[in-house]
C-alpha cells in the first residue's frame, strides 16, 4: 500500500484529496499500473462509462500531480488503472 495526497485550489480555496493506493508497479519502459482489489462486486461498466466509480481515476491524478508516503524514483510516461476482483472458494 502506497499513501498519497493531492492538494488543489477551488474557489481560491485548498482542497485535498487522499488515497492509499492498493497496488503499484513500476515498469522498466517508464510505465506505471495502479491496481484496485476488490473483494465484493467490481464497479458495471456503465458507472465506469457515467464516472460513478472514480476511485482509480483519482488515484492516478494523485500519483500524476500529488505527492507519495514513499518517493518513486521513476518518471511516469504512461498510466495504466485496473481492477482485480479477490475472492476465496470454499472447499468441502
Amino acid at each position: 500500500e502506497l499513501e498519497g495526497t493531492w492538494t488543489m485550489a477551488i474557489d481560491g480555496k485548498p482542497f485535498t484529496i487522499v488515497t492509499c493506493i492498493d497496488r503499484l508497479e513500476l515498469n522498466k519502459d517508464g510505465s506505471a499500473t495502479v491496481v484496485d482489489y476488490k473483494t465484493g462486486s467490481l464497479p458495471t461498466d456503465t458507472k465506469l462509462r457515467n464516472r460513478l466509480a472514480n476511485q482509480l481515476f483519482l488515484e492516478g491524478l494523485i500519483l500524476k500531480n500529488g505527492s507519495l508516503s514513499q518517493p518513486l524514483n521513476h518518471s511516469l510516461n504512461r498510466l495504466q488503472l485496473e481492477y482485480w476482483k479477490l475472492a476465496a472458494t470454499q472447499r468441502q
